[in-house]
């Protein structure tokens, strides 16, 4: 699959705080027993997408003439195994994703900036079972861990998600696997190999310790390489209504820091921010000759009877400064790996919720470069017909000068003018 089609069928998977309606899971009990608080469980999920894509890139180059419209369908299905007692929990979720597309292999490769980035693995739990022009099948093991509990501490070793920091649309401190603001679904977070100690000295405080292995080359299996690890100690002190957090580590070679808090003002808004310094260790990846840079997100949560707002303004140190830039980043190794989810440095983002009823909500997000005048606008509809399924009706509308497209290059005028009209009807189920 091409780059561009990897990362469309990436939007595909991923309404984070776009679309955020609860929808509870169901499990079959394979055994369990409430006296010894042990529970063997097998539940999962299985969604559909279709996409359609049109205007844009997919109109205006001369390789993706006969691509314009587009479709997209991805479905994707994860059985989840939970065994759990009062100590010690083992979980373990696979999914297999096929995707088809009408797409010809080469026709939009890494012109269109959608969806999350790459995952440094170690373990070799993920393999391609087709992986034709305009079909792929993709299977992996995502979680594979087990959770000890030891008194004020808990121990997590294996293929696990980890959460770290304050923000909705961007996490700047969230550098292991990081969710893109314009992903969709954001219910699993991807897994990482690693081991992490969780230890809660008093009620307020808790200190955290987290090792991640990962490797360079997919096929280059069990050998670790300093570029996909990592090593983080954060530190969080918590009381009713403010929260504040701290932490420093090695994450893919740079050397990182970070503050970030959480104020709860009452009546239902809350107010939040992060900020990070990174100190890149290779001049290969000092992003336009900066040997430092700096990211930051300010925010804000409301939530008014049938209402909720959240805004954010976000700062990329790593990124483009202008345009002119914008098509080589998209070849960067902080944008492939999803450590930098955006081309350029200044942000600002919106999302909005209504509730017309506790069934069906209906939302509007709007994520904007500052720089070059330019957005994304995404409405969506999300009807929960079944008490463990969902039915979502959205668009992504991209508004920004196009591109200039030339015999062997693009010259990019604004980083959204680069995207497609998505168009996009979504099915989740859960079992």
């Amino acid at each position: 699959m091409s780059r561009c089609r990897l990362r469309v069928s990436g939007l595909a998977l991923v309404v984070g705080p776009i679309a955020m309606m609860t929808v509870n899971a169901y499990a079959f009990v394979i055994d369990e027993d409430p006296f010894e608080e042990r529970s063997l469980k097998l539940g999962g999920a299985l969604r559909a997408y279709e996409l359609w894509l049109s205007g844009g890139p997919l109109a205006a180059l001369p390789a993706a003439a006969d691509d314009d419209p587009a479709a997209i369908s991805v479905v994707s299905v994860r059985p989840e195994l939970e065994w759990r007692t009062a100590d010690v929990d083992v979980v373990v979720h696979e999914e297999s994703t096929t995707v088809s597309s009408t797409l010809a292999s080469n026709g939009l490769d890494g012109v269109v900036p959608i969806g999350g980035g790459s995952v440094s693995l170690w373990l070799p739990l993920q393999w391609s079972t087709l992986d034709g022009a305009r079909l792929q099948l993709d299977s992996r093991i995502d979680w594979a861990y087990a959770r000890m509990s030891f008194d004020s501490a808990l121990v997590t070793v294996g293929r696990q998600p980890v959460s770290i920091g304050v923000g909705q649309l961007w996490t700047p401190q969230d550098l292991l696997a990081p969710f893109s603001p314009l992903q969709m679904n954001t219910e699993y977070k991807p897994g990482v190999d690693g081991v992490r100690l969780d230890w809660s000295p008093s009620q307020t405080l808790t200190i955290a310790a987290i090792a991640v292995v990962g490797g360079r080359d997919p096929h280059d299996e069990l050998r670790v390489h300093h570029a996909g690890s990592a090593a983080i100690v954060r530190g969080e002190w918590s009381s009713q209504t403010v929260r504040l957090g701290v932490q420093a580590g090695d994450v893919h070679s740079d050397v990182v820091g970070g503050i970030d808090f959480f104020v709860d003002l009452g009546h239902g808004v809350d107010l939040h921010g992060a900020g990070t310094l990174t100190v890149p260790s290779r001049t290969a990846r000092r992003p336009h000759g900066r040997r430092a840079f700096n990211r930051a997100v300010l925010g804000a949560n409301i939530n008014a009877s049938d209402w909720t707002f959240t805004s954010e303004l976000y700062f990329n140190g790593s990124g483009a400064t202008g345009p002119s830039t914008y098509v080589a980043e998209l070849a960067a190794p902080r944008f492939v790996s999803g450590e930098a989810p955006n081309l350029g440095r200044a942000y600002g983002g919106l999302v909005t919720d209504w509730s017309v009823h506790p069934l069906f909500h209906a939302q509007l997000a709007l994520i904007a470069n500052l720089q070059d005048a330019s957005a994304l606008i995404a409405p969506a509809l999300d009807y929960s017909f079944a008490t463990n399924a969902q039915l979502v009706a959205g668009a992504f509308i991209a508004a920004g000068k196009r591109p200039t497209y030339g015999f062997d290059r693009v010259v990019a005028h604004s980083e959204y003018g680069l995207y497609p009209d998505i168009y996009h009807l979504d099915l989740k189920c859960y079992f």
